[in-house]
């Protein structure tokens, strides 16, 4: 007859606890892994849009010049939006790719982690 409880299920192990507490790190590691990765994803999301944002302004702009008016060469303006700076870069090319066509090319630049660039263009003729 045994006296005491049944042997071998008194509880967890050092190596079984330890094993959990590995398992467990691991996992939260991973998670924060991602959290950090995803909030860098969003920030560079934003700095996107920022910069879309800018360049379609930058193109109502040119629309709002006289079609006859226009010269050849660029404009380069730098904005502010929040704590990042963009850095806008209007081309006009005239009669191209037809006469009487004009191409406007959006160059919108930042840093942040490298330089980043957003790159947008449109044609304007005489007729709007």
């Amino acid at each position: 007859m045994r006296i005491g409880g049944r042997r071998g299920e008194d509880g967890l192990t050092v190596v079984e606890v330890l094993v959990a507490v590995v398992l467990m790190a691991a996992g939260v590691g991973a998670a924060s892994g991602l959290m950090v990765m995803a909030t860098g994803q969003g920030s560079l999301s934003k700095r996107g849009t920022d910069a879309a944002a800018l360049a379609g302004q930058e193109i109502e702009r040119a629309r709002d010049l006289s079609f006859a008016a226009m010269t050849a060469g660029n404009i380069v303006t730098t904005y502010t939006v929040g704590s990042d700076v963009y850095t806008v870069t209007r081309t006009t090319t005239i009669s191209d790719p037809a006469p009487n066509v004009n191409r406007i090319h959006v160059a919108v630049t930042w840093g942040g982690g490298g330089v980043k660039r957003y790159d947008t263009e449109t044609l304007l003729t005489g007729l709007q």
